[in-house]
């Protein structure tokens, strides 16, 4: 992995180079594109909490300039409502960054917006690999697909032993991606993938799929679903269906947005899961994410992984629009977020300098029940994984 280089040496590139006054700027127009309505509208309340968060923990300015949002509602996986929107907020609204990509289709629409815009876009949620490579204005905030299930599939094949394996992916982009990541790391780990299904992210009903697998027998199921209530149906469907006590084990993604693992109930015992965070993360970084995300909404409050990811991009916006005393020029924001390192309550994070893709820790962990209660037990930490890598 090449070497990265840290923020505050980039900052000199733009250092000294005519810049206006901040008190002499206008506000600093963020927009955001999320998914505000219908069945996964939770998306779209989990960034306004990250955002909520953030502002009441470091204000509502950077570097002396006004933070101003523009939301904006992708309705779901719409990638024509995606690009009019990304088009209303570059020619209308005219804002000076983008939050968005909920969706993988949604991002790649886009993509050529932005890049013609030229607005630095952060991808929060979307997963499918490749995605920031296609606009020179992108980073990803959330984790390429192939990261976390290419290492459960090689994980699963070469240190668990399970040599035959079955995916069961969203029937969408990002689950052919998801599948062919599992592919190529059980074959890796000396396994193969005896069969597939592609689930409809619309009111799907779990039990035929699941009952294909049972069928089949694998000794490991993939699961990749958008995390809420599709997830979640089809965890409750493999437990229902009794996959468990046939002996095919369960290796999946995040299964809830806003709910931890450990708290969804007992269907979820033993499963394992790979993700980018975990929150009993001891890093002053995580400690100073959750006080805020709880003094913000409430002591008992749980933080999702989009509020964490808008409280990462605001946090990294933060510390470019500083470096530049104010000011965002498009082309010296992707030159301070690209190629380097930032700390993040993941753990450290950074942007491939000709990709825009994450590189990040992936933690593996597994739900076990000690003392008749439910807890996330970490499995393996592979530190600062790069997609590419996977790739090859």
């Amino acid at each position: 992995m090449r070497k990265i280089l840290g923020i505050v040496a980039a900052a000199a590139l733009v250092a000294g180079t005519g810049i206006a006054r901040a008190d002499d700027l206008p506000p600093l127009k963020i927009g955001v594109i999320m998914t505000y309505s219908g069945p996964f509208a939770t998306y779209g309340h989990q960034a306004d909490l990250g955002i909520e968060t953030y502002l009441k923990a470091h204000g509502d300015t950077i570097a002396g300039r006004k933070i101003e949002f523009v939301r904006k509602d992708d309705t779901g996986v719409a990638p024509d409502v995606s690009k009019r929107v990304t088009q209303e907020l570059a020619v209308r609204d005219k804002v000076d960054i983008i939050f968005g990509g909920c969706w993988s289709p949604n991002a790649f629409a886009s993509a050529p917006v932005v890049t013609e815009a030229k607005i630095p876009f952060f991808i929060i949620v979307a997963a499918t690999d490749g995605i920031p490579a296609k606009s020179p204005y992108m980073v990803r905030m959330s984790q390429p697909v192939s990261v976390p299930v290419y290492t459960e599939g090689r994980w699963a094949a070469e240190t668990k032993g399970w040599k035959t394996g079955y995916s069961a992916v969203a029937d969408y982009v990002l689950g052919t991606a998801g599948a062919a990541a599992f592919l190529k790391g059980m074959e890796d780990g000396g396994g193969k993938v005896i069969g597939n299904v592609r689930i409809p992210v619309s009111n799907p009903d779990f039990t035929p799929f699941v009952q294909r697998i049972k069928e089949a027998h694998p000794q490991v199921a993939q699961l990749f679903l958008p995390a809420g209530a599709l997830a979640v149906g089809f965890v409750k469907a493999y437990h229902d269906i009794g996959l468990l006590k046939d002996g095919i084990n369960l290796v999946t993604g995040p299964l809830s947005e806003t709910q931890p693992t450990e708290t969804l109930g007992d269907f979820v015992d033993v499963i394992y899961t790979a993700g980018n965070w975990i929150e009993d993360n001891d890093s002053p970084a995580n400690q100073e994410f959750l006080k805020a995300f709880r003094d913000a909404e409430g002591p008992d409050a749980r933080p999702g992984f989009v509020a964490m990811n808008i409280w990462d991009a605001l946090n990294i916006t933060r510390q470019v629009v500083e470096a530049q005393n104010g000011k965002i020029d498009p082309d010296a924001t992707m030159g301070l977020l690209r190629g380097h390192q930032f700390v993040s309550p993941r753990g450290p994070v950074a942007f491939d300098k000709d990709t825009g893709e994450i590189i990040q820790n992936v933690y593996l962990q597994q739900a076990v029940t000690e003392n008749g209660k439910i807890t996330m037990k970490l499995i393996q930490t592979l530190p600062m994984v790069h997609a590419q890598t996977i790739a090859q």
